[in-house]
């Protein structure tokens, strides 16, 4: 049974990470809100304020990296690994060298994700949004 169970928690496991690559994956519309896409597209891998999850807070992301850089790892942050880009190699290597899957994203949508994690993690009721728990 000991053996049983483990294949049953790396199952689950292997499960929710597919599962959490195509949520992102999926192309959010583009009348939705910035914290709508960020719920449907990037909050099972990061938080806003809430720490760490598979990916990095994304809490003054906006301060630390230029948009048209988030724009490029956004959409394709193997491109940017692969083309030798020193920050985007540094966040593979820290994050365990799991890649950030590509998102379907236009740039304006990206752009209203970017604007809420501003707005959410920019207060002091700024939170711990993070993907809601079923």
């Amino acid at each position: 049974m000991i053996n049983g169970g483990f294949a049953i928690r790396k199952n689950v496991v292997g499960f929710l990470f597919v599962a959490g690559w195509l949520i992102g994956s999926q192309s959010a519309s583009a009348q939705e809100s910035g914290k709508e896409i960020f719920q449907k597209s990037c909050a099972a891998c990061h938080s806003i304020g809430g720490g760490r999850l598979v990916g990095p807070d994304l809490k003054g992301v906006n301060d630390k990296r230029p948009e048209d850089w988030l724009l490029k790892f956004t959409k394709s942050s193997q491109t940017l690994v692969k083309s030798g880009d020193k920050t985007a190699v540094a966040l593979f290597e820290e994050f365990n060298k799991i890649p950030m899957p590509d998102q379907a994203l236009s740039d304006e949508q990206i752009k209203k994700v970017l604007a809420h994690i501003k707005e959410t993690g920019g207060g002091t009721a700024a939170g711990k949004e993070t993907a809601a728990l079923p």
